[in-house]
Formats: C-alpha cells, sequence, structure tokens
C-alpha cells in the first residue's frame, strides 16, 4: 500500500515540475514575441554579446572623443592663425610708422644741420674778420709803438709795447715788443724793471736775437 502511494506521489510531482518548466517556457516565448531582448539560454554566449556590445558602444564613444579633439584642435589652429594675421598686420603697421618717424627726423636732422652749417660758416667769416682786423689793430699797436721809440719816446713806447703784448700773447712781434720795453726801461735808467723783461726773452725764448742781446745787457750795468 504504501509502495503505490509513493510511487503516485513522484508521479504527481514529476508532472508539477514538467508543468512548471513548460510555464516558463510559455512566457520566455510570450516575451520574445513582444519584443523584449532575447535571454540566450547559454551564459557564456550572453556574456560575449554584452563584451561586444560594451566594445562597441567603446568605440563610439572613443570615435565621438577623438573628433571632439579633432574639432577642438582646428578651432585652436584657427584661432592661432587669426592672432598671427592679426599680430603681423599690426607689426607691419608699426613698422610703417616707424619708417615714416624715422623719415620725418631724417629731414629735421637734415635741416638742422643745414642750419648748423651755415651757422659755422658764419661764424667762421666773423671770426677770420675778427682775426683779422684784430691782427691789424695789433700790428698798428706795435709799429706805433716803434714809431715812438724812434723818437726816443721812451714812456710811450713802453705803453705801446705792452698794450701790444696784452692784446696779441702769441703775436709775431711779442718778443720784440718785450725786448724793446726792456731797452726803454735802460734808457730811462730803470735797470732793476728793464732786467725783467730781458730776463723773460731770455726764458720765454731762448734761441733767439733777443736773447743773445738781452743775456749780454744782464751781464753788463748792474742797478
Amino acid at each position: 500500500m504504501k509502495s503505490y502511494l509513493l510511487l503516485f506521489f513522484m508521479m504527481t510531482l514529476s508532472g508539477c515540475l514538467l508543468t512548471h518548466k513548460d510555464i516558463e517556457e510559455e512566457e520566455f516565448v510570450g516575451k520574445e514575441k513582444e519584443g523584449h531582448p532575447l535571454i540566450s539560454k547559454e551564459p557564456g554566449e550572453q556574456k560575449e554579446k554584452e563584451e561586444e556590445s560594451l566594445k562597441k558602444k567603446t568605440i563610439v564613444v572613443n570615435k565621438v572623443s577623438v573628433m571632439e579633439k579633432i574639432s577642438q584642435s582646428e578651432e585652436s589652429i584657427r584661432e592661432l592663425r587669426g592672432q598671427i594675421e592679426k599680430m603681423g598686420k599690426e607689426q607691419e603697421n608699426r613698422s610703417a610708422e616707424l619708417e615714416q618717424g624715422l623719415l620725418a627726423l631724417i629731414q629735421t636732422l637734415d635741416l638742422r644741420l643745414a642750419a648748423l652749417a651755415e651757422e659755422v660758416k658764419k661764424q667762421q667769416k666773423e671770426t677770420k674778420k675778427s682775426q683779422s682786423e684784430k691782427s691789424k689793430g695789433t700790428k698798428d699797436l706795435f709799429q706805433k709803438a716803434e714809431k715812438s721809440f724812434k723818437k726816443e719816446e721812451w714812456k710811450k713806447a713802453i705803453i705801446n709795447y705792452e698794450q701790444y703784448r696784452k692784446k696779441n700773447k702769441k703775436g709775431k712781434f711779442y718778443k720784440q715788443a718785450t725786448f724793446r720795453i726792456g731797452l726803454c726801461f735802460q734808457k730811462l735808467n730803470m735797470f732793476k724793471e728793464a732786467k725783467v723783461f730781458f730776463r723773460e726773452v731770455l726764458e720765454s725764448f731762448p734761441n733767439s736775437d733777443e736773447a743773445k742781446k738781452s743775456k749780454k745787457l744782464l751781464s753788463g750795468k748792474k742797478s
């Protein structure tokens, strides 16, 4: 009796399992028909599909990322080109302005140089004229002093000789005027004063004829 009951129970359980399995298959087929994604019966196959799908998505994302970077790079290049062109134009404008400024400066300098050249020429003419007049004037003083010396006007001669010396310290007749002043003082019996001018001739013009004469006179009379 117990054996029949156990057999019956096993058959009933087996029928229930088949029924549940059939129900699951029917539900799966129904979902497939309604558009739900297919679920592979094999776990390995499903995993491969998911990995492949993930790879495709990754490739698409990478492509989009690369395209975005390329686009950004191109935009940066365009901006740089624009900046370079702008800088080039600005540099050209500055160069043109600088060139114009330099030309204007050169013209101004040329004008100033021309004016300075004229001024220098004018000053040279005036200097030559002044020197000529001065030379003539000092020469006249020396000649005037010589006339007074010949006339034995010793004091007057001394004054004219001294005026010549003051106005023309490097003049042609300076040593002669100095020696003649010494002679004039000697003629006036002012030997001490005469020696001062004879010594000056010896010190300033040691190789001149006036120096030789001064040396003789200094070795002669004493004060």
